[in-house]
C-alpha cells in the first residue's frame, strides 16, 4: 500500500498537511502522494508554494504545513479566545460603570471590576467545557494575558 498525504482539511481553498519536523530541527517535512517523495520546507507553519511535479494538485495552490494534528480544533479554541476577551473587556467595563459614583478607592474599583469580569470569563469558558488554563495549554495566549 502507498504512503498517503496526511490532509487534515481545507482552509481557504488549501490543504492543510500534517508535516514531520526533520531531526536537523531546521526542516519541516511531508510525504507527498502525487510526487512520490518527501517535501521539506523550512520549519513554521503556515502556506508555503509546492515543490510538487506537473502531476500534483498541490501545484497551482501550495498547501499550509503545520506540525499540529488537531489545526482545526485550535482554530476554534482560538474563537472561543477572542469571545471570552471581548466578554471580559465588556464585564469589566459594565461594572467600572457600576462603580463609577461609590465611594470606593479607584484600585479597589479596578479590583474589583476584575473580579466580575473574570468570573464571567470563567463561566463562558465552563460553557465551552474549557478553564483559562485550558487556554494557555492548547493555544499560544499567557495565562497572565487573561488575568
Amino acid at each position: 500500500m502507498k504512503p498517503k498525504t496526511k490532509i487534515l482539511g481545507y482552509e481557504n481553498g488549501f490543504p492543510v498537511i500534517l508535516a514531520e519536523e526533520e531531526p536537523n530541527g531546521v526542516q519541516w517535512s511531508f510525504y507527498c502522494e502525487y510526487c512520490r517523495r518527501r517535501h521539506y520546507h523550512g520549519k513554521g507553519e503556515g502556506h508555503r508554494g509546492a515543490h510538487c511535479t506537473e502531476d500534483s494538485p498541490f501545484k497551482e495552490t501550495g498547501y499550509i504545513i503545520t506540525l499540529n494534528p488537531d489545526y482545526f480544533k485550535r482554530d476554534s479554541l482560538k474563537t472561543i479566545k477572542e469571545k471570552a476577551e471581548e466578554l471580559f473587556r465588556e464585564e469589566y467595563n459594565k461594572a467600572m460603570a457600576q462603580l463609577r459614583n461609590r465611594n470606593i478607592h479607584p484600585k479597589e474599583k479596578i479590583k474589583i471590576a476584575r473580579k466580575i469580569a473574570m468570573a464571567r470569563y470563567r463561566s463562558f469558558l465552563e460553557k465551552h467545557g474549557l478553564s483559562p488554563q485550558d487556554l494557555v495549554e492548547k493555544s499560544d495566549c499567557k495565562l497572565e494575558d487573561l488575568l
